[in-house]
């Protein structure tokens, strides 16, 4: 993919994590392709989208917390599988 002109990288634009040299590109992509995943449903029922927003925030923290620890598992598992 060709980059935009007038678009420069700072000559730091690589970062270690978890021992693994990371350009910094790559972790913009992800988090501007984590922003169209969450666009879509207020996009496309943005009723729904509210009326599940509104449940979700009803719910106790310990089941918040449990969805949040499973989607970071997920998530996890994903990237290890892609390394």
């Amino acid at each position: 993919m060709k980059k935009p002109e007038g678009i420069t990288l700072p000559a730091f634009s690589c970062v270690d994590i978890l021992g693994k040299h990371v350009v910094i590109d790559e972790i913009l992509r992800a988090v501007a392709l984590l922003l169209v995943i969450e666009g879509i449903m207020p996009f496309l029922s943005p009723e729904k989208w509210r009326e599940t927003m509104q449940q979700i925030s009803q719910q106790p923290d310990s089941v918040l917390r449990g969805f949040g620890l499973a989607s970071m598992i997920v998530g996890v598992i994903f990237l290890y599988a892609l390394s």
